[in-house]
């Protein structure tokens, strides 16, 4: 059903743009160069920031064309992290998205990690009624684990978001060449990982959220790379039809649209 072209870069606006410390002005003022620049993709989701992310966005893209922006949102995970993948939740969870978002449908609904028994037949039956009265135009699956193979075994599913970074592509990429093979367009997560110091010292919003982020989770060490040596690596994964990724720095976002541009 997919018609609009994706390009090879999307802006995912979750992460530090999610959080109240990082500026909202700065925030819209990336998603604007990024649209000048001629990306086209942008993704989010009602779990990031209890929907501040979605309305960031919705704000951005005011007196935007939306015929030539993509725009898609997740269901699953609510705004306060809770997984419900029952039939009303889903539908609920999109029309709260489309109200912060100030828009009527998007054009991909992700389910946000479902495990393999919640992809019940009512759900499906609910999805599809709810793409037919337009509130999305793409069903997609967000995941990292067994619920990938859904993307491959259901014709549900035309788009599929997974990790392909530098940890997961080994494994990854049979599923990801599969759900290529019949059809499905694959967005590719955190492929640009290795582009900041996660240990730099910094006052800047973006790198205080990384920061206490890497000391919540824990980590070995990963060795720094630059931003568009990362975008070119990652662009040339045939696997995936999109590379999405997030910065909140002006100079990272004006490096991706010189690569684009190449």
């Amino acid at each position: 059903m997919h018609q609009k072209p994706l390009g090879k870069v999307g802006f995912g606006v979750a992460g530090p743009h999610s959080a109240r410390l990082f500026p909202a002005a700065t925030t819209c003022a990336l998603i604007e160069q990024a649209i000048i620049g001629g990306i086209r993709f942008f993704d989010t989701g009602p779990s990031y920031g209890g929907g501040e992310a979605e309305r960031r966005l919705g704000h951005a893209i005011l007196g935007h064309d939306r015929q030539n922006l993509v725009l898609s949102t997740k269901a699953g995970v609510n705004e306060q992290g809770q997984r419900d993948f029952s039939p009303s939740s889903i539908r609920q969870s999109l029309e709260r998205s489309l109200e912060r978002l100030g828009v009527g449908s998007v054009d991909v609904l992700f389910l946000h990690g479902p495990a393999a028994t919640e992809l019940t037949d009512e759900l499906l039956d609910t999805l599809q009624d709810m793409q037919k009265q337009n509130m999305f135009q793409n069903l997609g699956l967000a995941g990292r684990g067994s619920e990938l193979t859904a993307c491959l075994t259901r014709k549900d599913f035309n788009f599929l978001m997974l990790p392909m970074g530098p940890e997961t592509i080994a494994v990854h990429q049979p599923i990801a060449r599969q759900a290529q093979d019949k059809g499905t367009k694959v967005i590719g997560i955190e492929m640009l990982m290795h582009t900041r110091n996660p240990w730099r010292m910094s006052l800047w919003p973006g790198d205080v959220w990384h920061l206490v982020r890497r000391l919540v989770r824990g980590g070995g060490e990963i060795t720094k790379v630059k931003t568009a040596i990362a975008l070119e690596q990652a662009l040339g994964v045939l696997e995936v039809d999109t590379v999405l990724s997030s910065t909140t720095r002006h100079k990272h976002m004006k490096e991706w649209l010189a690569c684009l541009d190449e």
